[in-house]
């Protein structure tokens, strides 16, 4: 599969943002910023989304689009 981002991994995997947000024990208003502003993600919480998505670092684009 391409690179793609938190959201488009997130739409793959059939994930409401509440679910992620629930999933990673933060606010969902947290997790929707993450989306908007994914350079804002924290290396620990990029391995944890990338552990959700069951997939690597490098399959996911941490960077503003």
């Amino acid at each position: 599969m391409d690179k793609l981002t938190v959201r488009a991994w997130r739409m793959v995997r059939e994930l409401s943002q509440e679910k992620m947000a629930s999933l990673l024990g933060i606010h969902p208003n947290t997790y929707a910023e993450w989306e908007k502003h994914p350079e804002n993600i924290s290396i620990g919480n990029a391995y944890k989304i990338c552990e959700i998505f069951d997939t690597t670092l490098d399959a996911v684009i941490f960077l503003p689009q």
